[in-house]
């Protein structure tokens, strides 16, 4: 019912943030974390991996829905998807609370998850390193 309330709204979403060359790519598709990184890094690059507030801002706006959003984030410790670490959070209120010891994955609402529940997810694209532009 969440996925095909998501997809009616929006199937594929891609937007380029101002800030890098990232394009952050919202998947209306239900899956577990792994599968939606196995997805991410055979059509895109990887799962969202969200570096500052404008990235995070960027992503809340690809999403149409009150859902619960796959982000790259992983726990043990707090590293992304491609094994780097984590230098950006933005944590809910209580988060993360590894609820029963079990919630090793991270929504883009900030808060730790079950890894094996399925969820519509956000890939990026592109380079992961910031540019700049000198006048």
């Amino acid at each position: 019912e969440q996925q095909s309330s998501v997809r009616a709204l929006f199937g594929f979403v891609a937007r380029l943030t101002a800030h890098n060359l990232k394009q952050f790519v919202f998947i209306a598709t239900l899956k577990t974390w792994s599968s939606a990184q196995t997805y991410c890094r055979m059509h895109h690059t990887d799962l969202a991996m969200i570096e500052n507030e404008a990235e995070n801002s960027e992503v809340r706006h690809l999403i149409p829905v009150e859902v619960h959003v796959w982000i790259g984030l992983y726990r043990v410790p707090w590293s992304w998807s491609d094994k780097s670490p984590s230098r950006f959070q933005l944590w809910g209120f209580s988060e993360p609370n590894n609820v029963e010891g079990i919630q090793h994955c991270v929504c883009e609402n900030w808060s730790d998850a079950n890894c094996d529940a399925p969820h519509v997810f956000i890939c990026h694209q592109g380079d992961q390193k910031r540019s700049s532009v000198k006048n």
